[in-house]
């Protein structure tokens, strides 16, 4: 069996920060990323090569992801963090 792979990811991001005061802030923002696999496989029966198989796989997938997070800050060590996220991909 012999296999050649190739992946890749490309990622775009935006974002936003707002700070309401020293507890509670906000952030916004568009991530776009795009993803590449590329894949041959090869399988060759070594007896009397009757059998021969050959794949190409050539994928790609395209994710939109929109997010916003509210930050509360409790102390130092610790805070508090709600999200509303939506992907699509």
């Amino acid at each position: 069996m012999k296999m050649e792979k190739m992946r890749l990811e490309s990622v775009i991001r935006g974002s936003w920060q707002y700070t309401l005061d020293a507890q509670h802030s906000l952030d916004s923002g568009v991530e776009l990323a795009i993803n590449t696999l590329q894949e041959n496989l090869q399988f060759i029966d070594k007896q009397d090569a009757l059998f021969h198989s050959t794949e190409l796989n050539d994928i790609q997938e395209n994710r939109y992801e929109v997010f916003s997070h509210y930050n509360y800050t409790l102390s130092q060590a610790a805070y508090f963090q709600a999200s509303l996220i939506y992907e699509y991909a």
